[in-house]
């Protein structure tokens, strides 16, 4: 299939983890192959959309190649050109209208009124009951608003055992007692794994509830812990199992809901002997359609979300400004969007890959700045502690954006229910809100909903930026009025995230 690019089209869409890369143009010259992800870190989906109105949708990956204005597609399967549409809104509009099984309900409303905090960076996998008890008392002592806590790796006794470790966690009853005595919703890390450790490891595996590799012997596969044994989870009977120990975890210490880690498609070969036979994509949508069960969940990796309910957050990123840190945050989140993946949330403030960097080379003005590219997306999510990394003036400016965040939950909640109603997306592109306006390169500046822009700093060292302001009157958060249809240059400190409201 090949399909000739318009004058002046851009095109968004496939693997989120490459968002800062997109929009594609006539320029471009590049392939993606959604059938072998494995830079598919997050969400990924079979779908493209175009700055005039066209989209590109198949139910199964397929290879695409933007080639100097034109666009080359192979797959065994069918591939569907629509070209209904105007703009991007449109593209996104009718995708959505013809493609996804709008749910018209959202995650729990606590995901986006309040902070959610995760133990990863601060505690990693030397997690413990006290450790975990210290850190949920330190939020409150120290003013902030008790939210969701993930309780991360480290606290079950090993993978494919959820029970928790009783050298380092000798009461979770006790312990989860007190977090919910303290306000808080409690998750649990967990992933569909089995170490040979595992208790049922020799049942799961002589009931062939574990993958099978091409020449059907249990899977070994690598990830970051070392080497394992994956559920099968489009086995029912693997899922039902996997489901009984997550009820455990519920009914024995009264467990809210879960982290669902993992799920990366580098994980499956293509030619893996599953129960049902698929692509590696549909082990991941197996896992979603078992996560979504509760009503409390998180997930990492997606297929296809397509304006389901689910909670997605972002690939973990660097502690860094560039590469694989904050420069990330924003092309990536508005990507999930554009794909279906509407109730999104940023990786966690300052970075989430675990690393000596923190100790070394901790970077207060970038922590605010993350916190502040942020605070107007539709989720906001801790883990480091900012009391203890932060000057006293560091976290007084921290403080002022997840308040404001606070303060916009009702807006974000409303856009929510919008997003589950219509398809469209919460946190959006400047073009997807001004077509005509030659905005589809704007990477630092987003919409939220229609009338809210948010222009975080995103460079080390400045205190001003250039602000592309569309057509009509616009409110800064300081008060001043712009009038628009031009680039403004504002300052801004770092206690200053610019944002605008737009009144006419």
């Amino acid at each position: 299939m090949r399909i000739t690019m318009l004058e002046n089209e851009y095109w968004w869409g496939g693997i989120v983890n490459l968002g800062e890369t997109l929009p594609y143009d006539k320029d471009s010259d590049c392939e993606l192959d959604l059938g072998t992800i494995k830079l598919a870190l997050d969400q990924s989906a079979p779908l493209f959309v175009s700055s005039k109105g066209r989209y590109i949708w198949s139910d199964k990956p397929f290879r695409i190649r933007f080639w100097h204005g034109e666009i080359r597609i192979r797959s065994d399967y069918p591939v569907e050109l629509n070209s209904d549409g105007k703009n991007l809104r449109d593209a996104c509009l009718n995708a959505a209208r013809d493609k996804y099984t709008l749910p018209s309900r959202v995650p729990d409303r606590l995901f986006f009124e309040k902070p959610q905090y995760n133990t990863w960076i601060e505690l990693n996998v030397n997690s413990s009951q006290e450790k975990v008890l210290e850190y949920a008392e330190n939020i409150i002592s120290h003013g902030m608003p008790a939210g969701i806590l993930m309780i991360d790796a480290g606290w079950q006794i090993c993978f494919g055992n959820w029970e928790f470790r009783k050298d380092t966690f000798p009461e979770p009853e006790k312990m989860i007692k007190r977090l919910h005595e303290l306000g808080f919703t409690v998750m649990l890390w967990t992933m569909a794994v089995v170490d040979p450790e595992a208790p049922d490891y020799e049942k799961l595996k002589a009931q062939k509830l574990l993958l099978q590799d091409a020449d059907g012997n249990t899977a070994d596969r690598w990830w970051w812990a070392g080497r394992t044994a994956l559920l099968d989870l489009s086995n029912p009977s693997a899922v039902q199992w996997y489901k009984s120990q997550l009820d455990y975890l519920q009914e024995k210490y009264g467990v809210d809901g879960f982290k669902f880690d993992g799920g990366d498609a580098y994980f499956f070969d293509e030619d893996d002997a599953s129960f049902i036979k698929g692509c590696e994509q549909d082990q991941i949508a197996y896992y979603e359609e078992l996560g979504k069960l509760y009503p409390f969940h998180e997930f990492r990796c997606g297929w296809k979300g397509g304006g389901k309910p689910y909670v997605h957050r972002l690939q973990d990123k660097m502690h860094t400004w560039e590469g694989e840190g904050l420069n990330q945050i924003i092309p990536h989140s508005l990507l999930q969007g554009l794909t279906g993946n509407f109730y999104h949330c940023p990786d966690m403030l300052g970075g989430g890959v675990f690393n000596d960097l923190f100790e070394t080379s901790f970077d207060e003005e970038l922590f605010i700045r993350w916190t502040q590219a942020s605070a107007l997306c539709p989720m906001i999510q801790f883990s480091l502690a900012p009391w203890r990394v932060l000057s006293q003036e560091g976290f007084r400016i921290v403080e002022r954006m997840y308040r404001l965040h606070q303060e916009m939950a009702p807006f974000i909640l409303e856009l929510a229910g919008k997003a589950a109603a219509s398809g469209e997306p919460i946190m959006r592109p400047m073009a997807y809100e001004f077509p005509e306006e030659g905005m589809e390169r704007i990477l630092d500046q987003y919409m939220l909903g229609s009338r809210v822009m948010a222009a975080p700093v995103m460079r080390k060292g400045a205190v001003s930026r250039e602000v592309v302001l569309p057509g009509g009157m616009w409110k800064a958060e300081d008060g001043t009025l712009y009038e628009g249809g031009r680039t403004i240059h504002v300052e801004a400190g770092l206690e200053r995230l610019p944002y605008f409201i737009k009144i006419g």
